[in-house]
């Protein structure tokens, strides 16, 4: 009997192993959000508790109880902003019209005659934004939370304006019809899958200042050909150009001393490759699936190294 109930128990832990493992090879393949589908009020951390009149459409609308506080909503160009402490952050509420083409985020919204800065854009903010096709964020912004803008997937132009210092995790993920961005100098911290799927993505331009492009920041970009890197740039990395189908060439620049795991995984147009002397540390398969890739060009001083490391691959390393 201890024996029958013992096999059992192995079994349901061997059960159990396995589906924590099928459950890890999932979330891999594509990141999983918890908003996935979204409800008649995506906002993650608060809800309207007191509504003074449902029909206003600029001005002060009710408060938010967040972590037990209330804290006052005001509506202002058809977006909900709310005030806590001596700042405002953008929110999603119910009062927020999500059905507009283009949005300007205030820099500055008032409330019972005091003026408060727009510092943050909170997690979920826009999502599912699908009829935008302009948003255009202002300096006074310091914080874009985690999935902000994502699924805004109509969104051809968005517009980050030289303040912003940390941009969230998954922020513009499938913001699928996006042409191009340009990230800030001021920005010093971006968190993971930042531009995961956007398939529409064409150009991308570091301003100096930029010092990291973190894991899967681009990821299934399938459209992306233009990337211009600065020399701040000091890490890209694990998978962070994976599929980047369309990438013909990238340059390096002298800085960079880590490139991790498959960081250009199945970039199948990629032809030339251009790597600085500073490179101390590359991932492992970072051409793998770049059937294309001919040409790597290096420092001169740095040949011998490069050829080494790259021995596995049929490519030429030529210097510059």
């Amino acid at each position: 009997m201890k024996r029958s109930i013992s096999a059992r128990l192995l079994i349901l832990a061997i059960l159990l192993i396995s589906v924590l493992m099928f459950s890890a090879c999932k979330r891999k393949e594509s990141p999983y959000h918890p908003a996935a589908a979204p409800t008649a009020t995506p906002y993650p951390t608060g809800t309207i508790d007191t509504i003074e009149d449902a029909n206003i459409t600029e001005g002060y609308i009710g408060t938010m109880e967040i972590d037990g506080t209330d804290y006052p909503v005001v509506i202002h160009d058809s977006l909900s902003y709310c005030i806590i402490g001596d700042e405002a952050r953008v929110v999603n509420t119910l009062f927020t019209d999500d059905a507009l083409e283009e949005y300007n985020i205030a820099d500055t919204v008032e409330y019972e005659s005091v003026s408060y800065p727009v510092t943050s854009i909170d997690e979920d903010a826009f999502y599912g934004f699908y009829d935008a096709l302009k948003i255009n964020i202002p300096s006074s912004i310091k914080t874009i939370g985690a999935y902000a803008f994502d699924s805004c997937d109509a969104a051809v132009e968005i517009n980050i304006a030289e303040g912003v210092e940390v941009i969230g995790e998954s922020a513009f993920n499938d913001c699928s019809d996006l042409e191009s961005i340009v990230i800030p100098s001021t920005v010093r911290e971006m968190g993971t899958n930042v531009f995961y799927g956007c398939s529409s993505l064409e150009k991308v331009v570091f301003k100096e200042g930029v010092t990291a492009i973190p894991d899967e920041t681009f990821t299934n970009c399938e459209a992306l050909k233009t990337v211009e890197i600065p020399s701040s740039v000091q890490s890209i990395g694990y998978e962070a150009f994976w599929g980047c189908e369309a990438l013909a060439s990238i340059q390096i620049p002298e800085g960079v001393t880590f490139i991790d795991d498959r960081c250009f995984y199945d970039c199948i147009e990629l032809t030339a490759v251009v790597l600085p002397s500073t490179l101390t540390v590359i991932g492992d398969g970072i051409f793998d699936e770049c059937d294309k890739l001919s040409t790597i060009m290096v420092p001169k001083d740095c040949k011998e190294m490069f050829e080494d490391l790259f021995e596995e691959y049929e490519i030429n390393i030529v210097t510059h």
